[in-house]
């Protein structure tokens, strides 16, 4: 009998084991033609195909299924509504997304988030009709939007430069890159694959979750009789929780136990021993071990001091935490950013000061764009650039866009940076 239902385990580790099915694979690869055929449009195998069966006789014809066409296109044509539920759009400077039907807020249409009454000709309106130099004119709008809504759309990233266009991003991934896996699954148990834990350990926890423990409850609910069964009584576990808050709750428990060991390690180490236990009494007919808890706080101290991460040497370097001051004729600009939660609300500023430490101006929105914006207004041109993220330098000297969702920031930035001297 298989515990876990294999609808179950092909889910990604957000739920599952990350095990492809081979069915849903089949079905992905040609959206991904899709995907491919859209960015690579210059390529020579889209031009072949586009101008061999997008032509205007095939889009006229009463019945174009029924026109001959290559193994390939009809793969592409089968990828082409699946493609098209994943789809939404990155703004540019918004002349091709329609405001109220296209998906462009996180993945969803204006039209999905408000209700009200439209005028007459509302539905065609682009982005670009609605939004001038940065600036929403929310008069333009049929009816008051609400504030929350408001901050919906001034949280979606713009490019406000020459050149930009909008171009389309795949809404179930977070990098914005086309992904054959959902993350839209609920799993609330995703923090069990980050444990430092024995895999097994890991693997008991996630049937738990699944509710695929084959205890006598399980397998009673699946239609099978079983006269032997192991009171929960015997643990001696009593709690009110949610089971799967009650499991959490215990793992990320800091407190060290009489025995010097944290006790998230021990209560761990206690359900698979407890387990183990209890299964060597149902069907090995043993008596269940008295000395079972000090068994268990041996395992968790040798673990604990010899295979846990938390006594791997790790090298630790010093970082002096001071501003300097620029080269003479020099301006620095430090920019820095918060959330309150994730995702939660944001904001980002900074401060450009000259090579004397002199404030010279200040702001806040989108940090380092904004920033180098204001540089260049002021005339610094010889500009140094300090923040603390690392992934942000990276990504600007990268010649490529690995996550389109920031694509209009990152644009825009390396614009402004080529502007520098």
């Amino acid at each position: 009998m298989h515990p876990v239902n294999w609808n179950k385990i092909v889910k990604s580790k957000e739920g599952g084991l990350g095990i492809q099915a081979a069915r849903v694979k089949n079905i992905a690869l040609p959206s991904k033609l899709n995907w491919m055929m859209y960015h690579e449009q210059d390529a020579n195998w889209a031009k072949i195909m586009l101008k061999k069966y997008c032509t205007g006789p095939r889009a006229r014809a009463s019945n174009p299924d029924s026109l001959p066409s290559s193994p390939n296109w009809r793969a592409i044509k089968v990828g082409f509504p699946i493609l098209m539920k994943g789809v939404c759009w990155g703004l540019g400077d918004g002349s091709r997304v329609k405001i109220w039907a296209d998906s462009w807020i996180r993945g969803e249409s204006l039209r999905e988030l408000i209700e009200g009454p439209l005028n007459q000709g509302d539905l065609d309106l682009t982005i670009a009709d609605l939004r001038h130099k940065g600036i929403w004119n929310w008069d333009g709008f049929s009816f008051v939007i609400p504030e929350d809504i408001k901050d919906k759309n001034r949280a979606i990233p713009f490019r406000i430069y020459i050149g930009a266009g909008d171009f389309i991003m795949w809404k179930f991934s977070k990098d914005g890159e086309f992904s054959e896996e959902n993350n839209g699954i609920s799993f609330q148990g995703s923090w069990i694959w980050k444990l430092d834990i024995l895999p097994k350990i890991i693997h008991i926890l996630w049937l738990s979750f699944h509710g695929s423990i084959l205890v006598h409850g399980v397998l009673a609910s699946r239609g099978i009789n079983c006269d032997k069964h192991y009171s929960s009584s015997a643990t001696g576990f009593t709690f009110n929780d949610n089971f799967e808050v009650w499991l959490k709750v215990n793992n990320a428990s800091a407190v060290l136990h009489k025995s010097t060991v944290r006790w998230g390690t021990l209560f761990l180490f206690a359900i698979w021993s407890l387990w183990k236990n209890r299964n060597k009494v149902i069907f090995g007919n043993s008596i269940p071990n008295p000395n079972l808890h000090k068994a268990c706080i041996h395992q968790v101290r040798e673990y604990f001091y010899c295979v846990s991460k938390i006594f791997q040497a790790t090298s630790k370097v010093a970082i002096q935490v001071q501003w300097n001051k620029p080269p003479e004729g020099w301006f620095k600009l430090n920019t820095d950013g918060a959330s309150r939660g994730n995702p939660g609300k944001v904001g980002g500023g900074g401060i450009i000061r000259n090579s004397h430490g002199f404030w010279i101006k200040g702001y806040s929105r989108w940090a380092l764009r904004d920033g180098l914006t204001l540089a260049i207004q002021l005339g610094c041109q010889q500009l140094e650039v300090e923040l603390d993220a690392k992934v942000i330098v990276e990504l600007l000297k990268s010649n490529s866009t690995s996550n389109r969702s920031y694509s209009p920031l990152l644009h825009d930035c390396k614009m402004l940076i080529d502007q520098l001297q």
